[in-house]
């Protein structure tokens, strides 16, 4: 039986992905913030070594009490797993460094009502019949959008559950929490600061169907909004209305003779992905 997954709120948003006549996109469901499993974090806090894991310490105990409490993960259980070393590095939203009276969750609230939104108001999913050697969706700006995109704006989170990465002195980079953890498999993984990993495989939000493309108009950035280390993408160039999103995935994603079917060259044909630049 898979574990029970939390979310702020006596009630998960079990919401469900649509084109833009109404069919639903199976597999995936909709979350407006993110995942965090109890089981699944309860080992990596409940680590008595601080040697091993220092950057745990800081934190640990006052998690595994959330954690063990009844009812649901609350916000800020979340904050806290997101704060980590975000001391001296200032806001995104009001310039400020955080712990100052002025920054804080209302910086985080902001900056989600001004850009998030953009994803269910001005974007939209579409199929991807034109890729028909991968199918799926992707991420669309509306044909109707009151405004473009223009170079530099941030748009959206990328949103799934928070997977903790285990990385002991040997191998200080890499390793899922569990070795039969799904998401060691996933092709839906953003890290966040070797930390931990987002996973929007099951969980996400419209950022999961950005698809890859050897000349993108977005590329993923992490910044820091009201002390929260965050994943969004920051457009490369302006983005008119009814252009399709993308970003350049990395040489890390492509199995290796794995082919990519963008139309970078003026058609959908096999080829190599190109580096990300």
């Amino acid at each position: 039986m898979a574990p029970t997954a939390f979310v702020p709120g006596n009630a998960i948003n079990r919401r469900r992905f649509r084109e833009p006549d109404g069919t639903v996109i199976p597999g995936v469901w909709k979350t407006n913030e993110y995942r965090v499993t109890k089981p699944t974090w309860r080992p990596v806090l409940r680590e008595d070594n601080p040697r091993r894991h220092p950057y745990k310490w800081k934190w640990h105990e006052k998690l595994t009490e959330a954690m063990d409490a009844a009812g649901p993960t609350n916000e800020n259980t979340i904050n806290a797993l997101l704060d980590w070393k975000t001391e001296g590095v200032k806001c995104q939203v009001c310039g400020l460094f955080y712990g100052s009276d002025q920054c804080g969750q209302a910086c985080y609230k902001w900056f989600r009502a001004d850009n998030v939104a953009r994803l269910e108001n001005e974007c939209e999913l579409r199929p991807l019949h034109y890729r028909s050697k991968i199918g799926g969706h992707g991420l669309f700006l509306r044909a109707d959008a009151p405004a473009s995109i223009q170079r530099g704006d941030l748009v959206g989170e990328y949103l799934g559950e928070l997977v903790p990465l285990e990385p002991g002195p040997e191998n200080p980079n890499n390793a899922a929490a569990a070795d039969d953890d799904a998401s060691a498999n996933s092709r839906y993984l953003f890290n966040i600061q070797d930390r931990w990993n987002v996973d929007a495989a099951t969980w996400g939000n419209e950022t999961r169907f950005i698809n890859h493309h050897c000349a993108p108009n977005l590329k993923s950035v992490v910044i820091v909004v009201g002390g929260r280390r965050l994943i969004t993408f920051r457009a490369l160039r302006a983005i008119k209305a009814g252009e399709e999103l993308t970003m350049n995935y990395g040489d890390g994603y492509f199995q290796p003779g794995e082919q990519c079917y963008c139309n970078v060259n003026g058609g959908v044909k096999a080829h190599d992905p190109r580096p990300r630049v």
